[in-house]
């Protein structure tokens, strides 16, 4: 418990606000979310991961596949 005080407090030191903090429920709105911009996608499941969220497949299956699209697409016409 004291190493969660020593962040939040060092977080509230630095000026973030509570609602500035990241949650798992606003990773999953932003992995599900058809108009969240794909830098945003990708960096919420790189904090998802270090959060350990669960998301429902369903919800980010079609944006990996975009992302994946997108990746193929790259590799194959920029190289």
């Amino acid at each position: 418990m004291e190493n969660k005080y020593n962040v939040l407090r060092s977080l509230q030191i630095l000026g973030v606000k509570q609602e500035d903090l990241v949650t798992c429920e606003k990773i999953g709105k932003i992995l599900a979310s058809s108009s969240s911009p794909l830098k945003d996608v990708f960096y919420a499941a790189k904090v998802g991961q270090v959060l350990q969220c669960s998301v429902k497949e369903a919800d980010v299956k079609v944006r990996f596949a975009t992302m994946k699209m997108i990746e193929f697409c790259f590799n194959n016409w920029f190289q």
